[in-house]
């Protein structure tokens, strides 16, 4: 799932395709957003960054990786 336009009310977007996304066998989780804290179209806020980040670390069936790294990993 890539996602990466500007919603009303992104915050709860992002929330429930994360949702969608864990309900898949596996993949990858794309969400490109425009802000932070009032900047840029549609910002999330910085506690809800850092909520989302939390959840994501404890779950044992999901790793947040830079693109850098999936991309030299796949190279092989």
């Amino acid at each position: 799932m890539i996602y990466g336009d500007s919603w009303p009310d992104v915050e709860n977007q992002i929330k429930n395709t994360l949702e969608l996304f864990f309900q898949q066998k596996n993949g990858w989780y794309v969400y490109c957003t425009h802000g932070l804290d009032g900047e840029g179209w549609e910002p999330i806020t910085s506690d809800f960054l850092k909520r989302t980040l939390d959840m994501l670390l404890k779950r044992t069936d999901t790793k947040i990786l830079p693109a850098q790294m999936v991309l030299k990993e796949n190279e092989k």
